[in-house]
């Protein structure tokens, strides 16, 4: 069977790994990540972050909701905080939002 530009680059997670060569050739492959499932290729180096670098300054907005509905001016900033952060992020994590954790844990525990 021929070595298709995928299998070598599943195969170049040897010493000398350059990514920017890995993301040409998964470019040049125009098999995108479907082409990596059909080649049973798991967790690809191009997609990993194996140094870390890229979580050391991420900060997930948080969102504090603690008696924002007594005050329309927190109220406020509360909403265009969210705005914000969807707008950036696509999420945020809400604290004091007054849901009592045994319906969280029980919600987390029907998804699973």
């Amino acid at each position: 069977m021929a070595s298709s530009k995928l299998e070598v680059v599943s195969a170049s997670k040897g010493l000398q790994y350059d990514r920017s060569i890995e993301i040409k050739a998964f470019d040049d492959s125009k098999a995108g990540v479907k082409g990596l499932l059909d080649a049973v290729v798991r967790d690809p180096p191009v997609f990993c972050d194996a140094t870390g670098e890229l979580w050391q300054n991420l900060h997930v907005p948080v969102i504090d909701f603690k008696e924002m509905e007594k005050d329309e001016r927190r109220h406020k900033e509360r909403v265009n905080e969210i705005k914000e952060a969807l707008q950036k992020w696509g999420f945020f994590q809400g604290v004091n939002r007054g849901i009592p954790h045994e319906v969280l844990d029980e919600m987390i525990d029907g998804v699973r």
